[in-house]
């Protein structure tokens, strides 16, 4: 049982979460980016609630000393996802190389409480061609970007359904410039389904490489090496079922390849 911890051979028993009727679901993802000087690690998070209902979600990030690094508390917002059903909270800082804790949690005015925490490694960036983690979205991306720069609808649950397409967000670091400061490049999203575990003999062989469903590419140029990317992938046609999306960037002056990775499920 996850929500028990046995200790003395079983002499003690701790429950590591409250009561059943006093649990909130909370749910979350994180994601690494590039900050200004540091990674930069961004976390959201999301419980039930309706438009009428109050939440608050505390985060806490600790390296492997148990040192506090980033800590803030606020009310979380009605979500793009579902309005009527669920509320979000966003939180992020830059940080140094290394590996973190993360830990968020929340509370209702109905006195339950849920929590949410993942292991998170910072890698120093590479000198290179780079992407950031790919984050799925929801709601219309025209509405994320702003004057102050990209508010970002999580799509926590890496869920699409009916006639909605896929919406993904990524960034693209250090594009190569030719003399007039442009940079051209080339992206390039696939779509593969994610075959099931293997069972039986079957465990014997190699898996195949997930077949390839779909595939898309458009060419860009703009002026200077930090690119914000938004793509829209239609899934009216996908059968139920898991799926793998790729993106693959080249930059077009220098050949240089990069590329990420990211699942969800088609309903």
């Amino acid at each position: 049982r996850q929500d028990i911890l046995s200790l003395c051979g079983g002499r003690m028993v701790i429950p590591t979460l409250p009561p059943r009727e006093q649990r909130l679901a909370v749910e979350g993802l994180a994601a690494r980016f590039e900050g200004a000087r540091r990674p930069r690690l961004l976390v959201q998070v999301q419980a039930p609630g309706g438009p009428g209902d109050t939440l608050w979600a505390r985060w806490s990030v600790r390296d492997t000393s148990g040192r506090e690094l980033a800590k803030e508390t606020r009310a979380l917002e009605v979500s793009a996802c579902d309005p009527t059903g669920r509320r979000v909270a966003e939180f992020s800082a830059e940080l140094p190389p290394g590996v973190y804790e993360v830990v968020v949690s929340g509370r209702d005015t109905k006195r339950r409480r849920g929590m949410y925490r993942t292991a998170v490694t910072l890698a120093a960036p590479p000198t290179g061609l780079a992407l950031s983690d790919l984050v799925l979205t929801c709601g219309d991306p025209s509405l994320m970007v702003g004057s102050g720069g990209v508010r970002l609808e999580a799509n926590v649950a890496a869920r699409v359904s009916g006639r909605q397409p896929l919406s993904a967000y990524f960034e693209i670091y250090r594009l190569a410039e030719d003399r007039d400061g442009l940079a051209r490049f080339e992206y390039e999203y696939l779509v593969r389904r994610v075959p099931k575990d293997p069972t039986g003999l079957a465990k014997l062989f190699v898996t195949p490489e997930a077949p390839l469903i779909s595939a898309t590419s458009r060419e860009a140029e703009q002026v200077g090496g930090l690119r914000r990317q938004f793509v829209s992938v239609p899934t009216q046609s996908l059968e139920p079922g898991r799926y793998r999306l790729e993106i693959r960037v080249t930059d077009l002056l220098t050949g240089a390849v990069a590329t990420g990775t990211t699942e969800f499920v088609r309903e």
